[in-house]
Parts: C-alpha cells; sequence; structure tokens
C-alpha cells in the first residue's frame, strides 16, 4: 500500500510541477491546455519525458532537444509529494491540503508569487476537511454511546444501581462515650479509602423537631442521645415520639456555645415493622 501512494504521489507531483510553472509564468498556457514544453527551447515533450524521477535520471538533467539543465524543482517536488502521499495513507482531502501546500510553497520559492487558484482550492479543500472531520467525530461518538449503552445493559444489573449503605456493626447506645469517640478519632483522616466508620442501633424516639431553612434537617433525641439528620426533614410526618426506629449514623462531637456532646449524625432511617 505505502508503494503504491508513493507511486501516486510522483504521478501527482508531476502534474503539480505543471501547475508552479503554468501558474505563475505569464505566457505560459493554461494548466489545462496542450501537452507539458520545455521552459527554454519550448518543444512539446515526449511521453518518455514525462516518467516521474525516470526521465530526469535517464535525461542525464538535460532536455532531449535544447539540452538546457532541467531544474531541480521538477524531482524535488515529485519526491516530496510522494513522501507525503505514503505517510498520510488513504485520505483524498489530505492529498488535497498537501498538494495545494506544494504548490503554494514552491510558487512563492521559485516566483515569489502564491497563486490566487491556489488560495481558492486551498479553502475549499480545508473546508471539507473540516466537514469530514466533524461528521467522523460524530460518527465515533454515536458509535461510542451505542457500545457503551449495549455494555451496561449486558453488565449492569438493577441490583448494582440500588444505593447501599455499608454498615460496619450493631452498636448499642449504652456503649457511646467519648472514649470510644477519641478511639475512632485516631483513624482520621476520613475520606475515599477510609470512609467514617457507621454503626447501626434501634432506638425509641423521645423528641424530634425540624431545623434548618425550611425545615430541611430532622432534629432527633433518640434514648437520651441527640441526633441530627440531614435533608430528612421531610420524615416529620410519619414520626412521632415513642416511636421505634432503626438508625444508621455516624458518630460526631457537637460544640455549641462552649459545651460539647456526642451526637449521632443519622445516615438512614427505616421506621416501619420494628418489634420491641
Amino acid at each position: 500500500m505505502v508503494v503504491f501512494l508513493a507511486l501516486l504521489g510522483l504521478i501527482i507531483g508531476s502534474f503539480l510541477n505543471v501547475l508552479i510553472y503554468r501558474l505563475n509564468v505569464p505566457k505560459a498556457p493554461k494548466w489545462w491546455q496542450g501537452r507539458s514544453v520545455c521552459p527554454h527551447c519550448q518543444k512539446k515533450l515526449l511521453w518518455q519525458d514525462n516518467i516521474p524521477l525516470v526521465s530526469f535520471v535517464a535525461l542525464g538533467r538535460r532536455c532531449r532537444h535544447c539540452k538546457n539543465l532541467i531544474s531541480w524543482q521538477y524531482p524535488l517536488v515529485e519526491l516530496t509529494t510522494a513522501i507525503f502521499f505514503a505517510v498520510t495513507g488513504w485520505n483524498p482531502v489530505i492529498w488535497a491540503l498537501e498538494s495545494v501546500f506544494i504548490v503554494i510553497f514552491f510558487s512563492d520559492w521559485i516566483y515569489g508569487l502564491i497563486p490566487d487558484e491556489m488560495i481558492l482550492v486551498g479553502s475549499f479543500a480545508a473546508l471539507i476537511y473540516n466537514l469530514q472531520f466533524t461528521i467522523y467525530n460524530q460518527f465515533l461518538i454515536s458509535n461510542f454511546k451505542f457500545q457503551i449503552e449495549n455494555l451496561a445493559r449486558e453488565k449492569i444489573t438493577s441490583e448494582m444501581l440500588e444505593r447501599v449503605l455499608r454498615v460496619d456493626c450493631e452498636l448499642k447506645l449504652e456503649k457511646i462515650d467519648m472514649d470510644l469517640y477519641n478511639s475512632l478519632a485516631r483513624f482520621a483522616p476520613f475520606g475515599i479509602g477510609n470512609p467514617e466508620p457507621v454503626f447501626a442501633s434501634t432506638v425509641t424516639i423521645q423528641s424530634l423537631r425540624t431545623v434548618g431553612q425550611e425545615g430541611k434537617h430532622l432534629k432527633l433525641v433518640v434514648d437520651h442521645f441527640d441526633a441530627i439528620a440531614f435533608n430528612r426533614g421531610n420524615l416529620i410526618g410519619k414520626l412521632k415520639a415513642g416511636d421505634k426506629i432503626k438508625i444508621a449514623y455516624n458518630l460526631d462531637l457537637n460544640s455549641f456555645n462552649g459545651t460539647q456532646n456526642l451526637q449521632l449524625k443519622v445516615k438512614d432511617i427505616i421506621f416501619q415493622n420494628l418489634q420491641d
């Protein structure tokens, strides 16, 4: 494939030499008119004189008719195009952009001019490339989304989507004191990879009320311990003093008005079908 692309690049490079000459020399024919001629004697070139690279070497870098030297531009353009095509791979839009660049570069280098035609062709090729790139990206995104959704349907179960709270152990409230809190504090700091311990206890509500803006949080006293359930104010109508509930919680040290006391930071509440 690489060899084929390189040969194709040599052929296109030969055509680019025609463009470089005819777009920059005022008296030259239009690029689509007639066969190639020697720029010195204006004699038409034979087909065997137009074989990329081969003719340059076979003729000894001289015109068959007038014996004038052939410019190094011709093999250089052909080789450059061949290398670009071989490296790029099969991508006609990129080939067009590379060809425009080669014509502009050598036109500017040899004649000090940049043909308007190449600006127009280059702009159009860049527009097509951008459109192709956008469509290709959309295809990749759609295909990626399709593959991910299929994989998710195969691998993810409904149980995996349920939020699960991990409880470290059941704990009777009479076991909670400052010694336990200080012992747990030695494992701090808590976070990802070192989660704060979660305990579970069955307790009886002594009192409850909502606190915070718009009553978003639930403040309770359970078995003589203060407890706070953030964002659970909506449960105020479902619970009452004397109810037996099961709570999952962290131990927290609450400081207020210079005093400190332990409180239960509630993470979840179960309040149905509990028995004494």
